[in-house]
């Protein structure tokens, strides 16, 4: 039997989109380290290139805490996705999903997500979106968007296509808003607001700055500043306003699921319902 050598998603992510750029129909490639990937180093994963794991490795020792945050991260991830697909929702929209994981869909074991519910996941990184598209080419419920989170109305014009929007939609917006300027960032939450479907959820994670000495706000900002997409963290009441000037409230994830020790306070979270029917049993309260 012929040895096959290994692939790497990433890396034939990226030799499609070089030669999709030198024919001239496809994206011109940003050479800057992208959060998608630095994200997925920060993880854990592998998903990345040289110059995303210089600048994750300085994030790390500016804030060695943001692995335990975002360990938090996933965890309140993942109970309310799993706890959407147990009450019924079969359509997920993933903005900023980022690298894929194999075998994870929304950020779940892929087995638990029944036949008949749709993903459509979202990024601004084509890197993100080919590689996306390499690990689920398998799978004809996930669908990868090309598409700026900035830009929220052609974003959701391009998800309806494959999602119907008229039932309640479960949308990750997970690490996207502290990308954003604050105009684009409110743009997003009441474009969201308005076109998904009441009883819609959304769940929701930014960095905030309450916390942390100002010295690690600074290290990140600057760090982030030399990527293909800045940061712009923001207070925690500043994060609330974004949500309430949208028309959310957001819901109190369970103490038990906020992050503890050094990450603690690093990330608010927070899970919305769209204003309008909310699900049975689900008290509103603050974000987190």
């Amino acid at each position: 039997m012929t040895a096959t050598r290994p692939i790497s998603p990433i890396g034939t992510a990226r030799e499609r989109l070089v030669g999709a750029a030198v024919r001239g129909d496809g994206p011109v490639l940003d050479e800057r380290p992208s959060p998608a990937r630095i994200l997925d180093f920060l993880r854990g994963g592998a998903h990345t290139f040289a110059d995303d794991r210089t600048v994750g490795a300085a994030i790390l020792r500016a804030a060695p805490q943001l692995r335990t945050a975002l360990h938090a991260e996933w965890t309140f991830r993942r109970h309310l996705v799993l706890r959407a697909i147990a009450g019924g929702v079969s359509e997920i929209l993933e903005l900023g999903a980022g690298m894929a994981v194999p075998n994870a869909v929304a950020g779940v074991d892929h087995r638990h997500i029944p036949p008949g519910v749709r993903v459509v996941a979202v990024d601004a990184d084509p890197v993100a979106v080919e590689q996306q598209r390499l690990v689920h080419a398998d799978r004809p419920d996930v669908t990868v968007v090309h598409a700026d989170p900035g830009h929220p109305e052609t974003l959701l014009d391009l998800a309806g296509q494959t999602l119907t929007l008229r039932e309640p939609v479960l949308a990750l917006c997970l690490g996207v808003l502290h990308h954003l300027p604050d105009t684009a960032a409110s743009r997003l939450l009441a474009v969201l607001s308005s076109r998904l479907p009441a009883g819609s959820r959304l769940v929701i994670s930014h960095l905030v700055t309450d916390d942390q000495p100002a010295a690690t706000a600074a290290s990140l900002t600057r760090l982030y500043a030399g990527t293909s997409q800045p940061l712009y963290l923001r207070t925690r009441r500043q994060f609330r306003t974004l949500l309430h000037t949208a028309g959310l409230t957001g819901i109190t994830p369970p103490r038990r699921r906020r992050t503890r020790g050094g990450g603690r306070g690093m990330l608010a979270l927070a899970a919305p319902h769209i204003p309008g029917r909310l699900a049975s049993g689900v008290a509103e309260g603050r974000p987190a």
